[in-house]
Formats: structure tokens, sequence, C-alpha cells
């Protein structure tokens, strides 16, 4: 294997790196590396940007399919490799996943397999942080979180005029995480600190920057520089499904799995494996998911979920209560609820009522057992009182998460044929009505029903042990 690369030779130079990723990856990790489709386009791709066919580089990919070993821990070391003074930066969205890439890279030029492929190619021995390592040929490796401050350190050379030899890259390897992908603020902070970071971070208008990732959002990173500079990037899409029902990586995920991945989660199989997220102003619930019953299964326990409004104000929200029942299969089942713009006195009194009318008796042992209602403004007064005032078992739930990142975490139980609703009832309406208006953007009017539904969502299926507050008795 040639220890220079031609940047004319551009056949020659795919055919390199292949090369390097199947003799390095089965003597540093004692197994092959099956090359897939996606692994060839990948390998492709980068190696573009190595020859200066491409400068800015998009691929999007599903997750745990090979991007960060190709992209990041075995591409910077086959550089550094071809191009002694080559200088990267390296990002991903926690530090710590960054230092570990970074740290890999280094690993792999620092093995045997490595020193008898390039053995002029030698570490300084003196540096041994994780977060900066270098050559004695004058290349280094920098790594950060993204979002994160760079000091000190640029990526890529800035050649003589003539030279064209390829001189490091910046690398974006998932510069968000999926449940950051809903705030508006974090995606916010990620678009700014690329113009103000990434871009004052190049040495040279030929260096390279890289970014694969998985899609999360419409307005990610991505999709900030579609919309804002699509002439300056090459973008290359990778779905786990082809339109025509092709799986991409069989032995990862087969076409029974993608199909369940689908079914059970659709606006998130579509943002991370299809690369293909929902408009940020779509709707998140959809009507055909819901399942439905005319008569109650045997219900083996009941919960009263509750969510109250801190004021009655005509564009606040309603202070709703939804009794919710279990069968044996763990499926859910909205018995009833009552919703309305309550003081108060009328609040407790109501909350009361809706509780003695749906708890467990000795006729009725498939009643309600315990009332959970947010510990929030009302709330915290609502569940105060009647735990000093009444028998009836009340605890506060402690919402850690926003309203958007709750809602994709109860879609997927939804989607998937757990959740039933009435086929008639005189609330059902508004109640439909409200989960088709809730969208990401926040922009629907009321969302007082939807939180108590995923609090059963939750309580019964995500996480049995949930938190509750101090208040509890």
């Amino acid at each position: 294997m040639s220890n220079l690369l031609s940047v004319k030779d551009i056949r020659k130079c795919r055919v390199i790196y292949k090369e390097f990723v199947k003799t390095v990856f089965k003597a540093f990790y004692g197994k092959d590396f099956i090359f897939k489709k996606h692994h060839h386009i990948i390998c492709d791709e980068l190696t573009k940007c190595v020859t200066g066919e491409t400068t800015n580089l998009i691929i999007n990919i599903p997750p745990r399919y090979g991007k960060t070993e190709l992209a990041i821990k075995l591409f910077i070391p086959w550089c550094l490799g071809n191009f002694k003074d080559s200088q990267f930066i390296s990002t991903a969205y926690a530090h710590s996943l960054a230092l570990d890439n970074n740290q890999a890279a280094r690993d792999i030029m620092g093995s045997v397999i490595y020193a008898q492929i390039f053995p002029e190619v030698k570490l300084k021995h003196d540096d041994k942080s994780k977060t900066s390592w270098s050559t004695i040929g004058g290349g280094k490796s920098y790594c950060a979180g993204a979002g994160g401050s760079i000091t000190g350190m640029g990526a890529g050379q800035m050649r003589v005029e003539g030279d064209n030899r390829f001189g490091g890259a910046f690398m974006i390897d998932d510069p968000i995480k999926p449940i950051h992908a809903e705030s508006e603020k974090i995606r916010g902070d990620i678009n700014k600190w690329f113009h103000t970071t990434v871009e004052n971070r190049i040495n040279s208008r030929s260096t390279p920057v890289i970014i694969i990732m998985q899609r999360l959002h419409d307005d990610d990173l991505v999709g900030h520089l579609s919309k804002a500079q699509s002439d300056k990037w090459r973008h290359i899409v990778i779905p786990a499904l082809s339109d025509d029902g092709e799986t991409l990586w069989e032995e990862k995920h087969s076409l029974e799995d993608l199909e369940t991945m689908k079914s059970s989660n659709p606006y998130i199989f579509s943002a991370q494996y299809q690369q293909r997220p929902s408009p940020v102003d779509g709707g998140i619930f959809k009507d055909e998911w819901w399942q439905w019953y005319d008569v109650l299964p045997k219900i083996t326990r009941t919960v009263i979920f509750g969510d109250t409004a801190s004021k009655t104000k005509e564009r606040n929200d309603f202070s709703v209560f939804e009794a919710w029942g279990e069968d044996a299969q763990g499926n859910i089942y909205l018995k009833d609820l009552i919703r309305g713009k309550w003081e108060y006195p009328e609040l407790e009194s109501n909350f009361k009522a809706f509780f003695n009318k749906h708890k467990r008796t000795i006729h009725d042992t498939s009643g309600a057992t315990l009332a959970m209602v947010e510990d929030k403004s009302s709330g915290t007064t609502l569940i105060q009182c009647i735990s000093r005032e009444t028998s009836i078992p009340i605890r506060g739930i402690q919402r850690s998460t926003d309203k958007v990142q709750r809602a994709h975490g109860g879609v997927g139980y939804i989607a998937g044929g757990r959740v039933h609703l009435p086929k008639e009832a005189v609330w059902l309406s508004d109640y439909l009505d409200e989960f088709r208006r809730f969208t990401p953007l926040m922009t629907h009017e009321h969302d007082d029903q939807i939180d108590p539904t995923l609090d059963a969502i939750e309580h019964f299926m995500v996480n049995p042990r949930i938190k509750y507050s101090s208040n509890n008795i």
C-alpha cells in the first residue's frame, strides 16, 4: 500500500481507503468489516473530499450504521497517513463522545498494523491528551462537543498556490442528541454555533466541512443549511428503507423490523431512519392510530390523572381529570373525563366527585385506587388539600421534559395500538380535535387533555416506577 496519495488518481484513492478499512478493522478489532452498499457510498464520498471534488459534504444515514467508524475513527488516521500535516477538528453532540472518537483514532494510529502501513507517520509520544494530539509530521486532531467553544485550533492547512494537497477537515458527527431535537433553543444554538464557530475555524476555503448525521427535525443543522446555503453542499441521503421496499442493511434491520419501527413511531422512523423529518408545523398524532371499544374489557386497575390550569381566563387551558384503566395485556382505556375552567373551590369539588364516581368499591374492584395530578400551581394546592382533608390517595407528578418531547415519547404506544378510546362519548370530539391540532411548534390553542393521556401512558407503560413529588402521603 502506497504511503502517499496521488490527488489526480481518484480511482486508486478510493480503493486505498476501503482497503485500509478492511485491513485495519480486521487487525484492530479482530473481525472482518463487511462492506454493504452504504459503506461503499460513505467511503467514496469521503474520498471525494480528499481529492478536492467535494468541499462541503452532508451525509444523512440512520443511527448505528457504521458512520462514525468510517467518518471519524478510521478516516482521520488514513488521511494523516497520506497527508502527514493535515489537521482535523471533530465534534459530536457530547464532549465525552467526541473524546472517545478522537481517542479511538489515536489508538488506531498507535497500533502495530498502522505502523506497518504507514511506517513514517508517528505520534508525538509526549502528547497524551484525548482532546488534542499530534504527529511528528505536523498533523493534528482536536475534538470538542458540538456547540462548545474551540480555541487555538483550526481545521485544514493553508497551502501555497499550486499545492492542492489535502490538508485536513472539520468533521461534525451527530451534532444534536435525539432527545434534544424538539428544543427550539438547542437547535438554534447548534445552528448559530455552526456560523460563529465552525465557519471561523476553517484555515482554507478548500478545507472540507463534513457533516454526517441522522435527521431529527426539519430545522436541525442539515435542515437549516439546506435552506440557508443549499448550493454550497453535496447532500447524500441514505434511508434505511428504499421507496421500492429494499432494506439498506438486512443484517441490521430486516424489512419486518423496519415496518415494526414505522408502525410504532412513524415520526421518529421518518426522521431518523428515512432522513425525512416531518414538517415542524405538522401534526404529531393521527386519528387512525387510536383503538376503539364498545364495551370495556376486564380492567385490572384504574388511575385518575389530572392537569389543572392556573387561571380561568378565556385563553388559558382547562382543568382536566381523566380515568384510565389497564387490562391484563397492558393496554389502556380512557373510561371517562371531565373538563372545565374552574376556580379553586370548584376545582376541588369536581375532582372529589369524579374520583368518587370511579373509585374502587366492593362492587367494582376495577375502580380507581389512585389519583395523580401535576404538582404545579393549582395542582399543588389540590394535592395538599386532598391529602390533608380526605382519605383519597393522591400523588403529584413532576414533569421533567417539555410537551413536545413527552408527545414523541407517547406517540409510539398510540400508533402501536395500545391506547383505546370509547366509540361514543360526549367529550370525544373535543378530545380528538385537541390531539389533531397538537404540533411541535406549539401553534395549537389547548393541550390540557393531552398531558393526562401522556401521564397515563408513562405510568402504565413507559415507567411504572414513576417518581412522585414530596407532597405524597
